[in-house]
């Protein structure tokens, strides 16, 4: 769930050195707005090297950004999408939009009787959900447009992984027509939702700890814990 405008290049500084040896494979490709992203030729160039893919919010599932999308995957690579399609600052989970289920619809191909493929002979892309908190306190959005341009350090900051989110059943179930195109659209949509649900309650927990862990650093450590080396006798 996107935050703020510095979640997506804040939240792969969680991923191990090993993922940017090879980056052309592991690094991820993204939905950001187009007004945002893409503005004028020099920010839309820093945006496109940054594997940006530019969205028109407010233009549906059936437009180029979700298309070159559901391409990426078919061709291996990872695309990273913030479900709920704009920034929000609370720890509330908002209707998510539908490109997610058209993007795993496609991917898996038509129904059977339109000569698609049954779901054994189709390998889906894994989904891992995600879920963070922290990231509106570390660089906040304020409603005035006063907004920070640097990151506030030291703030506490939890990134939850959870385990990849089945859809092979639902998927078969479309496959054999026993449910409608976008009734199966809705249903993934929902099973992301119920995933990020579960995500949240864990990440809440340990939000909590890890500010009470921090509250004590800062006690014991004193206010600029976080920039002295571990095992330096601090």
């Amino acid at each position: 769930m996107p935050q703020r405008d510095a979640d997506d290049p804040l939240l792969w500084g969680a991923l191990p050195w090993r993922a940017y040896n090879t980056p052309t494979r592991t690094i991820r490709y993204a939905l950001g707005a187009q007004e945002l992203c893409y503005p004028n030729a020099p920010v839309g160039h820093f945006f496109r090297f940054g594997q940006i893919v530019p969205i028109i919010r407010g233009n549906g599932i059936y437009q180029p950004a979700i298309d070159k999308s559901i391409n990426l995957l078919r061709t291996g690579r990872w695309v990273h999408i913030f479900p709920e399609g704009k920034i929000n600052q609370t720890d509330q989970l908002i209707r998510l939009k539908w490109g997610v289920g058209r993007l795993l619809m496609e991917y898996g191909g038509p129904t059977i009787a339109e000569g698609g493929k049954p779901m054994n002979d189709v390998e889906m892309p894994i989904v891992v959900p995600i879920y963070h908190l922290g990231m509106e306190d570390i660089l906040r959005l304020y409603p005035n447009n006063d907004s920070p341009i640097f990151p506030k350090l030291g703030m506490p900051l939890t990134i939850v992984f959870g385990e990849p989110i089945e859809f092979d059943s639902l998927m078969q179930e479309y496959k054999e027509g026993k449910i409608g195109e976008v009734e199966a659209r809705v249903k993934i949509t929902e099973r992301v939702f119920e995933a990020l649900e579960e995500l949240k309650l864990v990440a809440l927990r340990l939000h909590k700890e890890q500010e009470a862990r921090i509250e004590q650093d800062m006690i014991t450590k004193g206010r600029w814990w976080w920039v002295k080396p571990v095992g330096w006798g601090w």
